[in-house]
């Protein structure tokens, strides 16, 4: 069998439930990124950056050869909304909104992002 390579960037979005600022807290912020990435990892969608606001969360990821955009994002929405509120007991009216935007990143340009998230 010969050798097949698929590298898909992409940056995806998506808002709190009809984006209410429920992601205030900086603590909740920063330890929410981090489990965001794990569950990235654990899904072989390695997360070069993840950040966001108060009502939404942006994504910057390598999609698995054998994963779909859906099947990520719904994975990451469900988990992260599970440990959320274990963590956080009173986030319990925390929600992720139904849709998402995703867009295709040119490997080209990866090290403008990292630069950006730097300064």
């Amino acid at each position: 069998m010969g050798l097949s390579l698929a590298k898909t960037w992409l940056h995806r979005v998506f808002p709190t439930k009809h984006q209410e600022t429920l992601l205030d807290d900086e603590a909740v912020r920063a330890r929410r990124h981090r489990d965001r990435a794990g569950i990235c990892r654990k899904q072989k969608c390695p997360a070069m950056i993840v950040g966001g606001v108060s009502d939404h969360v942006h994504v910057l990821c390598l999609l698995s050869p054998n994963g779909t955009i859906q099947g990520l994002i719904r994975t990451v929405k469900r988990q992260s909304n599970v440990w959320l509120k274990k963590t956080w007991p009173h986030m319990t009216a925390f929600s992720w909104q139904k849709g998402y935007a995703v867009f295709s990143h040119s490997e080209n340009h990866l090290d403008y992002e990292e630069r950006y998230r730097r300064d």
